[in-house]
């Protein structure tokens, strides 16, 4: 009788050892070991290339950049081409004259690119006036006279007076001899109103116009 029954628990137990009789221990803890190595793998070596990768992609961008901004910044700092300029002179000037070179020298500082005075062409401003810069004039030749001068002796349109005209020759010899008679200021202011007698504004603005347009002598 003990026999089979020693018989009958050795196949029980075969028949649980297929099932997993005797290992429910030791299978579990194996799978899980296996699980755990294979989430560690994942979770360690794989972040670990895709952070590689990364730093690797943003280093590239920012050496891409910084080639950028040194190109740029070099460019930048690059010198203005040199201008096509001709020799500055001042040919009615006086000989020689100190004034005259000091502004030579000043014109060719602003113009010369390697110069730490040197002005861009778009910044240039260039100031002047009627008295002597863009019309030239010495006392008594002021623009003004001249014109009185040329109506009252010259114009075919016009005739003055004898007394105008006689005050009109003594200023065109003044033009010569730098030289005027006392009170000549108030004469002139006289006859000038009396020379334009009967313009208007425009008629005016417009005989200066022509008057512009005429040689200049002396």
């Amino acid at each position: 009788m003990k026999r089979k029954l020693a018989a009958l628990t050795a196949a029980l137990c075969m028949i649980l050892s297929v099932s997993g009789c005797g290992s429910s221990d030791q299978k579990p803890a194996a799978t899980t070991t296996k699980a755990a190595t294979t989430t560690t793998a994942a979770t360690t070596e794989k972040p670990e290339e895709t952070t590689t990768a990364a730093e690797t992609t943003t280093t590239t961008a920012a050496a891409t950049t910084a080639a950028t901004t040194t190109e740029t910044t070099t460019t930048a700092k690059e010198e203005p081409a040199p201008e096509k300029t001709q020799e500055a002179t001042l040919e009615y000037w006086t000989e020689g004259s100190d004034v005259a070179q000091s502004i030579i020298d000043w014109v060719k500082e602003v113009t010369d690119p390697s110069s730490d005075k040197f002005i861009p062409v778009e910044d240039r401003i260039v100031v002047s006036d009627l008295d002597g810069t863009l019309i030239g004039e010495l006392y008594p030749a002021y623009f003004d006279y001249c014109m009185f001068v040329h109506r009252a002796l010259y114009d075919d349109t016009y005739e003055a007076p004898e007394e105008m005209q006689d005050y009109a020759h003594v200023l065109e010899e003044a033009f010569k001899t730098r030289t005027l008679p006392k009170g000549s200021d108030v004469i002139h202011a006289k006859w000038a109103a009396e020379a334009y007698k009967g313009m208007t504004i425009d008629e005016l603005r417009e005989y200066t116009r022509e008057f512009l347009k005429s040689d200049a002598e002396g």
